[in-house]
């Protein structure tokens, strides 16, 4: 008996341990054994190593099997079947095959770019949404959404915006993350946690129709207001084109109102959040709604005031409310007449009924602004012909002016400081230059007023890029006829060699700014080129190879961006730009003082027109050039037309021309040492 109890018992041990695993159903102490990280199992084979502690605080600690149910015999397949989810969490596994993810996996099986539940919720170290260590947590959220949508490769792929970037930084991101508000909104709560449809979807959470309800769930109050205003009732009968919230506030970079960067800051309503539909015309025809509502408003004084950057002027919102905007014929509105006096006081203490007469939004031809269209066309006629009376007039004065000048430095002696082919070619870049800089800057600023004055003359684009390039091919044609003239001629290597710089000019330069603030008694003695023509030289030098270089790559794009990378061609036009406004200022500032503006030459210097500097001219301004023509010949023309001669520093009182004295072997005279 003893006997067979001891055999039953021993067959019974081998029994029990010739048992697969499978008997320990899925027993997670059993598969650590073997699948724990650190186990030191020699018959364990390779394969998934997880946390044991980890796994064991999970709400799925209880058995392997129930996710696993293909790895129940031991030893088992090396790569376990995809997780079926839906077996335990059947709801949530038909919300997300209705989602965007999930119709896209069904589409593309294969796919690795689309998220899967494993890829929100984690594998064997998943927790309940509600602990802090779970990667579907509110807090934790934007980066695990990030995980996809932060990614530049994909976003490019799929189209999606910087959207968890943009979301960090909104009131939302910044409520949630930084100062740990877990009300504050993040990823799931507007676009729903497993059934994340395509806004394009009418049963997505983010519809255009339903963003208020999505909206409203934290934000009641204002939902309520949006709804009862004239936007929210126009959305709620399916008008696409009524504003939601996220076309005022934005959708991810919704900021406080009183942030500088948020769409509804005081500044941005009135200049981009409220004109993106009441100043796009296809809305405004297609609705009927009142045209050139926000150029009024930018030419009052609220408006005017806004533009300036004042934060506290009055806005659309001021006046018509933010939320529950209505028209002005409801007797609700803020704007309709009963409700001005009321509205206007919040800021103007004591307006009465005579404050509020009249429309805020003048045109200058409705009926009740009659007299003050009248009043601007009185002035279109009065402003052109007091300004243009004033400027003929003046200009007849200058005129005298410039032929007394003219005839009396006809009458004294005179040297020749520009040959006739030189007064050609400075005629010519002239000509160049203000036809450029015309037509260049037209292009840029089409709306300004000279601007318009020149179309309406027939200035059209075509026009106006053809005399851009004729003056384009002018100036090149003149640079190399100043090259080929400096190369070919006496003369004109004399005047190069004059116009090199030399250390001098530096002592020049502080000479002549010690002596007019008065701490020198004796002005500097300039040669033939001062200081101030020889920056203005080599600055037209430098100015004109950079606007033919860039204009010429902004003039043949297309041959331009066969050979260099297209961004050469963005930095071409913004060279080409900036360099134009520092030669027109410099023209301004510079040029014209020291030939127009400065004392001395008041109106104008003569010599661009006629070539010559008269003897006191000479004498004042270039000193030492004048010392080397001492002594040299005159020729003299008499006012009869005899011709006669006369030293430089003679006594001869007729009028006539000196040219520069010739060195030995004909060349003209060498510049003296720096």
């Amino acid at each position: 008996m003893i006997r067979t109890l001891t055999v039953t018992m021993a067959l019974l041990a081998a029994l029990l341990a010739a048992r697969p695993a499978a008997a320990q159903e899925g027993d997670p102490d059993s598969c650590l054994a073997c699948h724990a990280k650190g186990s030191t199992r020699a018959d364990a084979p390779k394969g998934k190593r997880i946390e044991d502690a980890q796994f064991l605080m999970t709400p799925h600690k209880e058995s392997c099997l129930q996710c696993h149910p293909d790895m129940e015999a031991v030893p088992h397949e090396a790569k376990a079947a995809r997780v079926d989810c839906s077996v335990c969490h059947e709801e949530e596994a038909e919300k997300y095959a209705k989602s965007a993810h999930g119709a896209y996996l069904e589409k593309h099986p294969d796919a690795r770019d689309v998220p899967t539940c494993a890829s929100c919720h984690g594998t064997h170290n998943i927790h309940y949404a509600k602990e802090p260590t779970s990667p579907v947590n509110k807090k934790n959220l934007p980066d695990t959404c990030g995980a996809c949508h932060g990614r530049e490769s994909l976003r490019k792929e799929h189209g999606i915006g910087a959207t968890v970037e943009d979301f960090k930084k909104s009131i939302h991101g910044v409520e949630l993350l930084e100062k740990g508000n877990l009300k504050a909104a993040s990823c799931s709560d507007c676009h729903s946690s497993h059934e994340l449809r395509h806004r394009r979807d009418p049963q997505s959470q983010t519809f255009k129709m339903n963003i208020p309800s999505v909206c409203g769930k934290c934000h009641t109050e204002i939902a309520g207001e949006y709804r009862a205003g004239i936007h929210g009732q126009a959305l709620a009968l399916g008008n696409m084109d009524a504003p939601a919230c996220t076309d005022c506030h934005t959708e991810h970079s919704i900021r406080h109102p009183s942030d500088p960067e948020s769409t509804v800051f005081s500044l941005e309503v009135a200049k981009t959040t409220c004109p993106s539909c009441h100043n796009a015309e296809r809305l405004v025809r297609k609705y009927g709604l009142p045209p050139n509502q926000v150029t009024t408003y930018q030419d009052s004084y609220h408006g005017l005031a806004d533009r300036q950057g004042y934060a506290k002027a009055a806005n659309c919102g001021s006046c018509h409310g933010v939320h529950r905007v209505l028209p002005s014929r409801d007797p609700e509105s803020t704007v309709a007449k009963g409700n001005l006096v009321r509205t206007c006081g919040q800021c103007h203490e004591n307006a009465g009924p005579g404050f509020v007469e009249g429309n805020v939004h003048v045109t200058p031809d409705r009926e009740e602004a009659k007299v003050a269209y009248w009043a601007r066309v009185a002035y279109w006629i009065l402003i052109p012909l007091v300004i243009g009376g004033m400027l003929l007039h003046n200009l007849v004065l200058v005129g005298k002016f410039i032929r007394d000048k003219y005839r009396d430095q006809k009458k004294r002696k005179h040297f020749v400081r520009f040959t006739r082919y030189e007064v050609a070619v400075h005629m010519l870049l002239t000509i160049s230059f203000v036809s450029l800089a015309v037509t260049g800057f037209a292009l840029t600023y089409p709306e300004a007023a000279w601007v318009r004055v020149l179309r309406a003359v027939g200035m059209s684009e075509p026009v106006r890029a053809w005399i851009h390039r004729a003056g384009a091919v002018l100036m090149v044609v003149t640079a190399v006829m100043h090259v080929g003239y400096l190369m070919s001629t006496k003369h004109g290597r004399y005047g190069f060699v004059q116009m090199l710089p030399r250390p001098r000019d530096l002592r020049d330069l502080w000479h002549n700014l010690t002596y007019h603030v008065g701490t020198r008694k004796e002005p500097p003695r300039f040669d033939r080129f001062d200081y101030t023509m020889k920056a203005e030289y080599w600055a037209l030098v430098w100015g004109t190879l950079l606007m033919i270089a860039t204009g010429l790559a902004l003039w043949y794009k297309v041959e331009v961006t066969e050979y260099m990378p297209r961004w050469m061609v963005y930095v071409a036009e913004r060279v080409h730009f900036y360099e134009a406004i520092l030669a027109v200022l410099a023209i301004i500032v510079w040029h014209f003082f020291f030939v127009m503006y400065h004392p001395n030459e008041y109106p104008m210097n003569m010599t661009w027109l006629t070539g010559r500097i008269t003897e006191d001219e000479i004498r004042h301004s270039h000193p030492e050039e004048y010392e080397r023509l001492k002594g040299t010949e005159y020729e003299v023309v008499s006012e009869d037309g005899i011709h006669s001669h006369a030293a430089a520093d003679g006594g001869h009182g007729g009028a006539g021309e000196a040219k520069p004295p010739a060195a030995p072997g004909g060349d003209p005279p060498k510049p003296p040492a720096a």
